[in-house]
């Protein structure tokens, strides 16, 4: 391995390893904040509940690419819609705190019945002006629990599908992948989200190795589930 590879290969796997000295400083009170902050966004966004409450929870990113009047209709926004089942969402994240007003989470919702979905979203949140606002929030991985489901793409078949299989390769064409529509809807989300979330961090290298790990936990997560499902302690409502 060349010497400026090995170098930045210690780099990213140190800083994915060992939390900063900033990352301790996350305060009672700033959890609950983000506790408040996750649930009122997944209700009035991600549920689309309240759109107007929504757009004063969005950060700069996720208004970067739309505006007030695209959002309150229903057509800008910048976040996937998601049937989440349940009533609390302040402890559907976890994640760590980069910075006192900075930190990068991990949101995940499950959808209701028989095909119930599991929906993992890359988040991250940052305080301005004395406010929690969500930065960022794209779809990271999709668990689809229903029998009939394999493999690993973007096609509503498969078990698993991952920001990758979003794009026109992964999510096929045709009548057997996503409609058009909704494939380029999802990517445009992706690739919005992602900018946003690269400016930000600068991070683009240690962004690929956290999806790339995140995808393979998605796989053990799936099989899991599927195990689970066969023994009859998967919902199947």
């Amino acid at each position: 391995m060349r010497p400026l590879a090995l170098i930045a290969l210690v780099l990213v796997l140190g800083s994915v390893a060992v939390p900063s000295a900033e990352a301790r400083k996350a305060t009672p009170v700033a959890r609950r904040q983000i506790d408040t902050l996750i649930d009122r966004f997944v209700k009035d966004v991600v549920q689309r509940k309240n759109l107007a409450e929504g757009w004063m929870l969005a950060g700069p990113y996720l208004r970067g690419g739309t505006t007030r009047s695209a959002w309150l209709s229903g057509k800008g926004v910048t976040v996937e819609a998601f049937p989440a089942i349940g009533t609390d969402f302040r402890h559907a994240w976890t994640g760590s705190f980069l910075s006192p007003t900075r930190a990068e989470l991990t949101v995940t919702l499950r959808s209701r019945g028989r095909n119930a979905q599991l929906l993992e979203s890359q988040t991250v949140v940052v305080k301005e002006h004395g406010h929690w606002l969500v930065d960022t929030f794209y779809p990271a991985g999709i668990i689809r629990l229903g029998r009939g489901h394999a493999g690993s793409c973007g096609k509503p078949s498969c078990s698993i599908s991952g920001p990758n299989d979003f794009g026109p390769q992964g999510a096929g064409g045709g009548q057997e992948g996503l409609p058009s529509h909704d494939a380029a809807h999802w990517l445009w989300i992706v690739l919005g989200s992602l900018g946003g979330f690269l400016a930000a961090t600068g991070g683009g290298l240690l962004l690929r190795v956290r999806l790339r790990d995140r995808r393979a936990r998605l796989a053990y997560q799936a099989s899991r589930l599927g195990s689970s499902q066969d023994r009859g302690l998967v919902d199947s409502r």
